[in-house]
């Protein structure tokens, strides 16, 4: 059996292969870990809401007893296979279909054993959830955070003590996806992953292979790749900064929504983590949409809203007028900085409401002041990485010093 590095569902059931990424998984209701308080070992843990009390683990399985378990999608995390599957009108300039992507999904009911229609019968895995630390403590916390713009649980799928994730990668399939960070427990794995899938040209490395006899379309990872890690060295910033203690005021809609709307609800000032990637291809920058409205004046005002959050999670920011010179500054500001294939990540401080015909979490743009690449001021930012620095090699030297004197 394998080795768990985060909180776990063991004995899950995988009931349909979607596409070369994407389950449909019930959870076993009593196969919840987590990290016991003392680190050495793993406690049970409740799974679902509709199991409060897990089932007794020696209970025999069958149609009937797994008939009432939870249900969820799950997308492989890190994995990022290309499309075997049309996609909504909105979606489909960004995600087209793909020989490629048809191949990893052909490969992926293959490795589960599916039919070609996707469907398995009852195949068991196990499912990890790649989490921080702090929300490592309750599998209701892990899968809050580990959840995608499309509302799938993200996590790492075992078969047989083998990591689908890492197979993937190793197949060709996907390229290593770190476009929201790397991974925290496999990142090592992952990687060598795909560095053997690129020397033994599998998959999508491939030169030779060509899709051209289904799509004109063939993604293009060396653009996608240098933004992809863009991404991720914002990402493992943050999360260096998170454990320095600077961004602890930081509210991240994707992992704290219910916060997010509870300050906006009491219209309070606060700093949220957004990300300006192009969501909807008919858009400008594929974020902001230009909106008509009536104020105080005799004629019709356009303002500008921009989606900053996801289907899920929505978030807007909002300005006033589309053409004062503030307005156009910040419009300036979040074209050539934060959209399109940039980092997209922004620290945006300001006073939260509540939008109420959409009843959405919002803030107004007023300034450029108002954006930002840190948690803090730029100088109190410099000055806690000096003194992480010096700390970290005075307790190097203590420690060189100790074992030589020993």
């Amino acid at each position: 059996m394998h080795t768990f590095h985060g909180p776990h569902i063991r004995g899950c059931l995988v009931t349909k292969v979607v596409d070369g990424r994407t389950l449909k998984v019930k959870l076993n209701p009593s196969g919840g870990q987590v990290r016991s308080a003392t680190r050495d070992g793993w406690d049970d843990a409740t799974v679902s809401e509709k199991f409060p009390v897990p089932m007794p683990v020696e209970q025999e399985l069958d149609a009937d007893s797994t008939a009432e378990w939870e249900e969820v999608t799950v997308r492989l995390v890190f994995v990022d296979a290309e499309e075997a599957n049309e996609q909504k009108k909105e979606l489909a300039p960004y995600k087209p279909v793909t020989a490629a992507g048809i191949d990893a999904a052909s490969w992926f009911k293959k490795r589960l054993g599916a039919a070609n229609d996707g469907r398995c019968g009852d195949v068991p895995v196990d499912i990890e959830f790649d989490v921080s630390m702090k929300n490592e403590g309750s599998i209701e916390r892990a899968r809050e955070v580990s959840v995608d713009a499309y509302g799938r649980l993200l996590a790492y799928v075992w078969k047989d003590g083998t990591n689908i994730n890492v197979d993937a990668l190793m197949s060709g399939n996907s390229a290593y996806f770190t476009k929201h960070g790397r991974s925290r427990l496999y990142h090592g794995e992952m990687a060598l992953a795909e560095k053997l899938a690129c020397e033994e040209m599998r998959g999508i490395w491939c030169p030779t292979q060509d899709f051209a006899w289904f799509s004109e379309y063939k993604r293009n990872y060396g653009q996608l790749l240098p933004w992809w890690h863009q991404r991720e060295m914002f990402i493992e910033d943050f999360r260096h900064w998170q454990h320095l203690g600077l961004a602890d005021d930081v509210i991240n809609p994707q992992h704290d929504y219910k916060k997010l709307m509870a300050a906006a609800a009491a219209r309070e000032t606060a700093t949220i983590l957004v990300d300006f990637q192009p969501t909807n291809f008919s858009l400008y920058d594929g974020i902001m949409s230009f909106v008509r409205y009536k104020m105080n004046t005799p004629q019709p005002v356009t303002g500008v809203c921009i989606f900053a959050g996801t289907k899920k999670q929505p978030f807007n920011l909002w300005i006033d007028t589309d053409d004062s010179a503030e307005s156009e500054r910040i419009q300036s500001l979040i074209h050539h900085r934060y959209s399109g294939l940039s980092q997209n990540y922004a620290l945006v401080t300001g006073k939260l409401f509540i939008y109420h015909a959409k009843q959405r979490p919002q803030m107004t743009l007023e300034s450029c002041d108002q954006i930002s690449d840190f948690p803090c001021k730029p100088e109190d930012m410099s000055a806690a990485l000096r003194s992480h620095a010096r700390t970290r090699a005075c307790a190097k030297s203590q420690s060189t010093t100790a074992f030589a004197a020993a």
